[in-house]
């Protein structure tokens, strides 16, 4: 079952957007975790039953202390910001105990965190042969695949987890994300990631990442659909969180959500109140999404260079923080910078090159630029990546209208 450390990621993620996901991996690492509802949670006992993980037998014999000792220091240099320096430190630790998964595990942390996502998933693969029971190796290796975009393998990964420990909401809540990731816009996705929070929330009902879960699919579904209704169900989820006042996630999204609404100050207000709570804490994980949200408000006010402001400081935390480019990209746009969205645009796409969201933002950037055959190209690509979202549909048509 995922500990202490590893939830409050899945948290920001759920609550929020993706954080620097070899974080995930190192907390992951050092802490050594080892029939669906329907959109309105019933109170029906989970469809999974709840068991206990894969039992002690199950583990690989244990380390010489000269092992054990070198996977102390190599995970202390981890710990203590010296990824590349912790990596052949893990590689004795590796050589003195080589059927030790969490040698591997260890050293797929530092990679990850040294931009090695190759060497982080073959060594996340070695680590998962050795020890096939363990949740967290999957979860571990979850995280690692939706930093490279591969959310269908995350999303697998996640299911590997919940099967060996099907009692932890933390691993639902997780699976969600991946899933709400793709669905852009397709209602049978945004189900089944709802379908997760449920369970999540059946197994605890006091949850709260579940919660904030389902108002980021009600507010993700209403951007990509076009229906105010979510928007006012994912302020009600916020509303009945009694107990969340001055909780910088829940801050956070109802900023979000109310700046969707078109209630720009009712956001500000809430932006601030978030802000002021989070004064302490400028860490990756809590500047890439406060800057996100103050770039969303930007956004939805018309202030451009704010907004992109903003949303370039949430990358300059978090280069893997995907929703921040499409702020960007659409802020230079507001700004008549065809040529700056462009470069936001395909540095997303370098890194996600199914998001529709930013095909359709690089064929209005370069239909900017008068490069009409390029946005043409651009458009129907998202036209084809995005069947199931009328907005984008819309747009897209509009925008092949204009290029005649």
């Amino acid at each position: 079952m995922a500990r202490p450390r590893t939830r409050a990621r899945i948290s920001r993620r759920l609550g929020l957007v993706l954080p620097p996901w070899s974080a995930l991996l190192v907390a992951v690492v050092l802490a050594g975790c080892g029939v669906g509802v329907n959109e309105d949670l019933v109170a029906t006992s989970t469809p999974y039953p709840i068991r206990s993980p894969v039992g002690a037998s199950s583990a690989p014999a244990t380390p010489e202390p000269a092992a054990v000792a070198a996977l102390a220091t190599a995970q202390a240099a981890l710990a203590g910001g010296s990824p590349a320096a912790a990596v052949p430190v893990f590689g004795t630790a590796i050589a003195a105990a080589p059927r030790d998964p969490d040698g591997y595990a260890g050293r797929a942390a530092a990679r990850a965190a040294s931009d090695d996502l190759d060497g982080a998933a073959a060594d996340l693969d070695a680590a998962v042969a050795l020890a096939p029971g363990r949740a967290d190796l999957y979860l571990a290796r979850a995280a690692l695949a939706e930093r490279r975009a591969d959310f269908a393998a995350a999303e697998a990964d996640y299911g590997r987890a919940i099967a060996r420990s099907p009692g932890d909401p933390a691993l639902y809540a997780a699976r969600a994300f991946a899933i709400l990731l793709t669905a852009q816009g397709n209602l049978d996705r945004y189900q089944a990631a709802l379908d997760d929070l449920n369970r999540a929330l059946v197994l605890d009902p006091a949850y709260r990442p579940a919660r904030l879960g389902r108002v980021r699919v009600l507010a993700d579904r209403a951007m990509f659909r076009g229906d105010p209704t979510d928007l006012d169900r994912a302020l009600s989820e916020l509303d009945a969180l009694s107990d969340a006042v001055g909780d910088p996630d829940v801050l956070l999204l109802r900023a979000r959500v109310l700046a969707a609404r078109g209630d720009v100050q009712g956001a500000r207000q809430a932006l601030a109140a978030a802000e002021g709570s989070m004064r302490a804490d400028r860490s990756p994980v809590a500047t890439a999404p406060l800057e996100t949200a103050r770039a969303l408000v930007a956004l939805k006010a018309t202030d451009w260079v704010a907004a992109a402001r903003a949303a370039d400081a949430a990358l300059r935390a978090d280069p893997f923080h995907w929703e921040a480019y499409q702020v960007l990209a659409e802020a230079e746009l507001g700004r008549d910078d065809a040529r700056a969205a462009l470069r936001a645009a395909d540095r997303l796409l370098a890194r996600w090159p199914d998001a529709g969201a930013g095909l359709y933002l690089r064929g209005v950037a370069l239909a900017a630029l008068s490069r009409e055959a390029e946005a043409r190209r651009a458009l129907e690509a998202a036209r084809t990546r995005l069947p199931h979202s009328p907005v984008y549909q819309a747009r897209i048509a509009q925008a092949l209208q204009r290029l005649g």
